[in-house]
């Protein structure tokens, strides 16, 4: 794993516990998110390097992540998405291998623009939802959710960077791969950064670092744009500019005029 410029930049940072890393607490989170090429995100991590500790889990700082997505037959959530509607949900389960966890979760977005997530702890990783499931979805999730199917599946490795004061953390996706069933993308050579950190708060030396290297916000969602480079017919103006970066950096067909 260590041939790679960003991961061997790794070593230039202290590590954390994930006990740690949970320190960092959200009354109103808010998520920023950022495209990034890996070859360029070389000298964002040099520059925060002093202000975050990586987290470090059984001696290893890369974790794989697996998740399953669901929608309904009409696609709902992703429609919510794309119209920008508030508020609106992801549902998944996600597996993280290096510890064993699984979990069914809920992402909410309200109309404040804060991210709430509710989940719980489920025992398989199987793309069906059980009778409990779906009860626990009807608690804290919009629709039908008796309709609820698998409609995508993610893998990706996670770096997680945690502010030294535990104010904000940093996700950063890599080699991230969709599957649908039939076609697999694989978004190599893509960096997606996410800053999490809390309403209000404007000190992010990430954020910072991304700034001076001319990276702006990006809508990015790892669902709907899987979605998307996998073959359907959903609707997607709302993603073209998202697409038309991973179409000129990945060489994926993303979108066909």
């Amino acid at each position: 794993m260590r041939n790679s410029p960003v991961i061997s930049l790794l070593d230039r940072f202290a590590a954390c516990t994930l006990e740690q890393a949970m320190q960092v607490s959200y009354t109103h989170r808010k998520d920023i998110k950022f495209l990034i090429r890996e070859a360029e995100f070389c000298s964002v991590l040099e520059n925060v390097a002093d202000a975050y500790f990586v987290v470090q889990l059984r001696d290893q700082v890369i974790h794989p992540y697996l998740t399953w997505y669901f929608d309904t037959p009409a696609n709902l959530f992703y429609r919510m998405h794309h119209n920008k509607n508030y508020p609106r949900y992801k549902v998944r389960k996600r597996k993280y291998p290096l510890s064993g966890d699984i979990f069914l979760e809920v992402k909410k977005k309200t109309n404040k623009r804060d991210t709430r997530k509710t989940r719980m702890r489920i025992c398989d990783f199987d793309p069906l939802l059980t009778g409990k499931q779906t009860e626990f979805l009807g608690k804290n999730c919009f629709g039908e959710v008796a309709d609820l199917h698998p409609v995508l599946h993610s893998a990706f490795q996670r770096i997680t960077l945690v502010k030294k004061d535990y104010s904000e953390r940093c996700t950063i996706d890599r080699k991230v791969t969709f599957h649908d069933g039939n076609t697999e993308v694989q978004l190599e050579g893509l960096i997606i950064v996410e800053v999490k950190i809390n309403r209000g708060s404007d000190h992010s030396p990430m954020r910072i670092a991304l700034k001076k290297a001319h990276i702006r916000p990006s809508r990015f969602s790892k669902y709907c744009i899987g979605r998307l480079l996998t073959p359907n017919a959903l609707k997607y103006n709302a993603f073209k500019p998202q697409l038309t970066f991973v179409d000129h950096y990945i060489n994926s067909n993303a979108y066909a005029e």
